[in-house]
């Protein structure tokens, strides 16, 4: 039988951090609430046992998914994003910093 992503693991997504915005057996889109990135996360069908889910990127709607990392499950999924989102935001308010101070040169 394939993996396919259940009620148990959409239960995972911490829906306060992220807005879901297209849920289905093979695949999640959900919004960042907290970057606004967007994330495509689906299941490995080339596989007959669970195996790793792939997850996709990008930072506006417009933009196309670039390939980001593969998970076991949605849960290190969710933690991997939040991660990513500490990280992008700490470099978003250092490139600020950096801004400003040239400004006051």
């Amino acid at each position: 039988m394939k993996y396919l992503i259940t009620p148990q693991d959409i239960s995972e997504i911490d829906r306060d951090y992220f807005r879901r915005i297209e849920v289905t057996c093979y695949y999640v889109l959900l919004q960042s609430r907290c970057t606004g990135h967007y994330w495509y996360i689906r299941v490995n069908c080339t596989s007959n046992h669970r195996t790793n889910l792939f997850v996709y990127h990008k930072h506006h709607k417009q933009d196309a998914f670039h390939p980001q990392t593969t998970a076991p499950s949605i849960k290190k999924v969710c933690k991997y994003i939040k991660e990513h989102d500490a990280y992008h935001l700490k470099r978003v308010k250092a490139k600020r910093v950096k801004t400003n101070r040239n400004k006051e040169i």
